[in-house]
This record gives C-alpha cells, sequence and structure tokens, in this order.
C-alpha cells in the first residue's frame, strides 16, 4: 500500500472518474427508489449520500476480486482510495443534508412524534371543526379568503392567510411536524394539490378530503391514490353548511355512538333521519375529525350539527309580486337589446305601457349607466311617468346575456319597473334581490335549478327581511311600502 500511491500520477482521471461513479451511483440510485414510492425525493438525496458510508463492503469485494485475479494492483488500490474517501467525507455531507432538510421543513427524526393538524379553508364550516380539534390538539388554518382570516383571527384561531399550493406558506403552518391534514374549500383542484404538496413534500402521513356533490369518479379515484380518506365520511354540500353556520341556523349536538358501525353508514343515516353533519369522534380524551376510515365504537362520542328548522316566513310584498311575475329561462345567448324587447313584450300588459317604448327606455337607461351591479348580476329598472302598478320580470340566461361595456355574461337579471309614486318601494326590491343575490350558495343553485318554478321558489324561500303588508286604506288601493 506504501506504493500505492504513485499511480495518481499516471491514473489520476481514471480515479476521479471512478469516485464520481461510485457517489452518483449510490445517491441518485437510491433516491429514483423514492419516485414510484411517492416520497420526498430531498430525503433521497440525503439518505443516498448516506449510502457511500458503506466502504467496508466495498473494500472487502474488491480484495476478494484481487485474490481472484479479476483485477489489477492499480485498480485495487484506486478502489480502496475510493471507498476511503467516500467513507470519509459522509459525516459532512449528512450534516449539510439534515440541515437543508430542516430549512426546508422536511426533517422528521426517529421517534419524534408528528402532532397537529393543518386545515386548508377557514370558513364557517372549517372553524367549527378547528374549535372541537384545540380541544387536544394544535390546529393551523390556512386560507388565501382575507375576510376568512380575518373572522377565524379574531376567533382566536391560529390562522395563516396565504395559499396552501405555497411550500411557505404550509411550512409557516409547521406542516413538517404535522400529522394530518385537512383540505375543506370549496375549489376541488385546490383541494386536490394542498394534498399532494403535503403527501409528497411534507410527508404528512394522514390526508382528508372533503368531497362535495359535484365530484367525479375519477376524481375520487384520484384522492384514493393519494390515501386520502373522505372528510365527515360523505359528499358534503359546503356552501349550503356555510350559509346555516354563518347565520346561527344549526343546532349542535354530542350523541353517544349506541352501536358499532362504520363512520360511512352512520352519517349517511343521520343525515337522512337529522339532516345532521357529524364533525368529529371523541374517543377517550381525544378528538378526531369524523372520516370515512374510522369504525365507531359504542364507547365512541359523536360531535354534530344539525339544520335548524325555521318557521315559515310571513309573507311580504316583494313576495306576492315574485308568485305573479314572468319568469324567463333563455338558453341562448342575447345581447342586451335582444333582451329587453323580450321583456318590454312580458311586461307591457300589465303595465299598461307600449312595448316598443319600454324596450327604448331600458337600452337609453343602460347607455346612460350600466345596471350590471355585481359578476353575473344585472338588474335593469326604468321610472314611467303617469300611473302604472309596479312591474317586475325575473330572467336566468344558461349562456348569458352581453350587456353594453361589460366583458362577462350575465346570468342572473331582475328587471324593475316603477313610478315616482313607487320609490320606496323601489327601494325595498332593490334590498331584497342584494340580499337574495350576497348568499354565497344563490348562483350555484340558480345556474343548477331544473325550471322557472324551481327558481321561483328559490327567491320565495330565500332569508332576508321582509316588510309585514299593511292593511289596505279605504279607498282600496294598497299604498306604497
Amino acid at each position: 500500500m506504501d506504493k500505492s500511491l504513485g499511480i495518481f500520477e499516471g491514473q489520476l482521471g481514471l480515479f476521479v472518474l471512478i469516485v464520481a461513479a461510485a457517489v452518483l451511483g449510490k445517491t441518485l440510485g437510491t433516491a429514483l427508489f423514492y419516485v414510484p414510492l411517492a416520497r420526498n425525493w430531498r430525503e433521497g438525496l440525503v439518505i443516498g449520500a448516506g449510502m457511500n458510508g458503506r466502504g467496508g463492503v466495498d473494500i472487502v469485494i474488491i480484495a476478494i476480486a484481487l485474490k481472484m485475479g479479476i483485477l489489477s494492483q492499480s485498480v485495487f488500490s484506486i478502489l480502496v482510495f475510493m471507498a476511503l474517501l467516500t467513507t470519509a467525507v459522509v459525516p459532512v455531507v449528512l450534516k449539510h443534508g439534515i440541515a437543508w432538510l430542516r430549512r426546508s421543513g422536511e426533517l422528521v427524526q426517529t421517534g419524534e412524534k408528528r402532532t397537529g393538524t393543518v386545515i386548508v379553508g377557514a370558513g364557517p364550516l372549517a372553524r367549527s371543526l378547528t374549535r372541537l380539534l384545540n380541544r387536544t390538539e394544535p390546529v393551523t388554518l390556512v386560507d388565501s379568503n382575507k375576510h376568512h382570516c380575518v373572522v377565524s383571527k379574531s376567533e382566536g384561531l391560529k390562522t395563516i392567510c396565504g395559499s396552501a399550493l405555497q411550500e411557505q406558506i404550509l411550512r409557516e403552518a409547521d406542516a413538517g411536524r404535522a400529522e394530518r391534514l385537512i383540505a375543506m374549500t370549496p375549489n376541488i383542484e385546490i383541494n386536490t394539490l394542498a394534498s399532494r404538496l403535503a403527501r409528497d413534500v411534507f410527508e404528512i402521513p394522514e390526508i382528508l378530503l372533503l368531497q362535495t356533490e359535484d365530484e367525479s369518479s375519477e376524481r375520487t379515484s384520484l384522492l384514493k391514490h393519494l390515501g386520502a380518506q373522505a372528510l365527515f365520511a360523505g359528499k358534503v354540500d359546503l356552501e349550503e353548511w356555510n350559509y346555516r353556520i354563518g347565520h346561527g341556523k344549526v343546532n349542535r349536538s354530542q350523541i353517544k355512538i349506541e352501536r358499532t358501525e362504520s363512520a360511512t353508514t352512520y352519517a349517511a343515516r343521520i343525515a337522512k333521519e337529522l339532516s345532521c353533519l357529524p364533525l368529529a369522534v371523541l374517543r377517550g380524551s381525544e378528538y378526531l375529525p369524523f372520516h370515512d376510515d374510522i369504525e365507531l365504537l359504542e364507547t365512541d362520542q359523536a360531535f354534530l350539527i344539525c339544520a335548524q328548522e325555521s318557521p315559515a316566513a310571513e309573507r311580504d310584498r316583494f313576495d306576492e309580486i315574485i308568485s305573479d311575475c314572468p319568469f324567463l329561462d333563455l338558453e341562448k345567448t342575447n345581447s342586451a337589446a335582444d333582451f329587453f324587447e323580450i321583456a318590454a313584450s312580458l311586461l307591457s300588459a300589465n303595465l299598461d305601457a307600449d312595448k316598443e317604448s319600454l324596450a327604448r327606455l331600458f337600452v337609453q337607461s343602460e347607455t346612460w349607466s350600466s345596471t350590471v351591479v355585481a359578476p353575473g348580476l344585472a338588474i335593469p329598472h326604468i321610472l314611467l311617468t303617469g300611473n302604472h302598478p309596479f312591474g317586475m320580470l325575473v330572467a336566468r340566461s344558461r349562456r348569458g346575456i352581453y350587456f353594453p361595456g361589460q366583458d362577462d355574461p350575465v346570468h342572473i337579471i331582475f328587471v324593475l319597473v316603477s313610478t315616482r309614486a313607487e320609490r320606496n318601494f323601489h327601494l325595498r326590491a332593490l334590498s331584497a334581490i342584494a340580499q337574495i343575490a350576497l348568499d354565497e350558495s344563490f348562483e350555484k343553485k340558480w345556474m343548477t335549478a331544473g325550471n322557472v318554478e324551481e327558481l321561483r321558489e328559490m327567491i320565495l324561500g330565500a332569508d332576508r327581511r321582509r316588510y309585514p303588508i299593511r292593511s289596505t286604506t279605504g279607498t282600496g288601493r294598497r299604498p306604497s311600502l
């Protein structure tokens, strides 16, 4: 061995090539095994670098090869020095590799117990679940909706405002130590991508996904491929529950489980019998989010939210007009001018007005100021002179109506025709429409309703302030409200 150092004078290139092949082979070979397993590639590189410390095995093998005459003395010396060098640098490489993983928030030490939950989404339903889980473990909410963030923080919940599709945001939420990620935003794509990021980068072991009513079977299969479980053990109308919770239209219950059964069976049964959604399970002293992989035990207790039955609201004048006014369900794309001709034709008889004049007034009003008050919603309204009843028409356009100066099509249209004598009720009608349209679930329900009668019932059943109808006067004419 004392003469072996002389080989580097003539075979230094071969030595460098062998060292490079050995290091890259072990490092990349190990890392590549992480790809089909959908594991963290950074961890694969660090472990692969650590495999270079197996130099003792290398020396035994090349010594046997030398004895059998397979290797020459010079090549044997090069391989020995390669084994010694790669083994010697392993501690330095591992030190920097572990620091790299720690900076990335992906270092999970042996024996370190993961704890805590990251919830993507901070709407009313997510906050209700958080308050339960917070009783036994730390929970961090992540949402890009600034309003949700403000409300969540005001309720004392730990909240990170930002996109869950960014590694840095999940790192701030301590995803590297979290035991569980729950994705429950209204956006299916965000839920899916955030779950994949949590699994691939942060290796969060338990992924729970909200399944919505319109989710496809293909997407469900994809989520199962990630090893995810169905949050709440079934498909959920998130917008409906968020609305109910946000408006105080739920009751909260704690029910003892009466018999052993699957979470899926239990969730389906109470949804049908009680109109309830199971949020969490209390098992011993631990609160667990309700999902389809739980087998419920007789010692468990379920925490539910149940739809609150609302007393029938007293109808007001706006309801009466909605009950009688024409509704349109348009299938084709229309211009605003074409739509106004259709609306004027339907309204003219009841208003005792000329349809061409009505259409012209609508067009003129639109040129003065657009009546598109929100994306997808327009409230065209005109004022007539003389004595005319209050007129209203409601329309849905599936393909959209294009109003002047607007890039996006309008799908929801409330047409109002009033006089100066009806100015007070005109304002109340606008207020009623605003209250109805501000419901987060309104547009989705509007576009999926089956026919015009379902559209009419949606408006009649909307939650809004109603003004009781005053008794008629001696003249027999209803006063303006």
